[in-house]
């Protein structure tokens, strides 16, 4: 099984500490031969790619870490596609989804992944947020819980300026992950906040990724066509787990 990406920043900074030993213990104080000089530079280009990505993976991890509001929860920091065993077939449109991302950023087109509880679609998303903000082209993403946007959206009425600088980027950021849609707790302020928020990105023509368990009508029905429309429409891509789908976190 390949490593999550904590692991991979864990392995990266031990190999870094173990190169800057060997460049000491191998080159210092002495001339270099030609061929050392080309060996050298080889190596600095490795170590240079190397520290970029550390320093990516240190930024996003300290998030995590410090419980910053927008990163993925701590708990799905390991999550990635290769300990994702629970369906293949799902696997392959998420990973589709990660290897088109700029043709989906430009596009604005939603991820959609729809199940029952514990079959994996937390996971997924979770490990589609890092590729969107590891892999190739690099782009800002939020991961949100439903409950967490209907909490900080609370705190913008005690005039909290973190909270609505948060809910105004929620409408601008390139990728925003919203998980769990349906499982706040339904009023008509509820509602109301997820119809600004969809149709502030749907006018923006910016993607969303949503895991839900509620079909497109049960959508309609909570929040309204427009919201249904926009969320399932215009080349959205959706996922279905299988209603026989097994319990992924009671199964491992």
């Amino acid at each position: 099984m390949s490593e999550s990406y904590p692991q991979m920043l864990a392995r990266m900074q031990k190999e870094s500490a173990e190169y800057q030993k060997s460049i000491m213990h191998d080159y210092f104080g002495r001339s270099l031969s030609e061929e050392e000089k080309a060996k050298r530079e080889e190596t600095d280009r490795i170590e240079a790619k190397r520290q970029t990505r550390i320093e990516i993976l240190h930024d996003v991890m300290w998030g995590i870490e410090k419980r910053v509001r927008g990163c993925m929860p701590k708990a799905l920091a390991g999550c990635c596609f290769d300990n994702f065993t629970a369906s293949n077939s799902a696997l392959a449109v998420v990973k589709k989804y990660a290897d088109e991302k700029e043709q989906m950023h430009d596009e604005g087109r939603n991820l959609i992944v729809r199940g029952g509880p514990g079959v994996g679609k937390t996971h997924l998303v979770a490990a589609l947020t890092w590729e969107i903000l590891i892999k190739g082209k690099r782009y800002p993403v939020d991961f949100w819980p439903v409950v967490d946007i209907v909490e900080l959206a609370k705190a913008v009425y005690d005039d909290d300026r973190d909270a609505k600088e948060r809910i105004s980027d929620m409408g601008d950021i390139p990728f925003l992950v919203i998980d769990d849609l349906g499982q706040e707790r339904q009023t008509e302020w509820s509602r109301e906040l997820v119809f600004t928020l969809i149709s502030k990105r749907y006018n923006n023509v910016l993607p969303t990724i949503i895991t839900m368990n509620l079909d497109a009508q049960q959508v309609a029905d909570r929040y309204g066509d427009s919201v249904a429309s926009r969320l399932f429409g215009n080349g959205s891509i959706v996922l279905n787990f299988d209603s026989k789908a097994k319990d992924y976190r009671m199964g491992r």
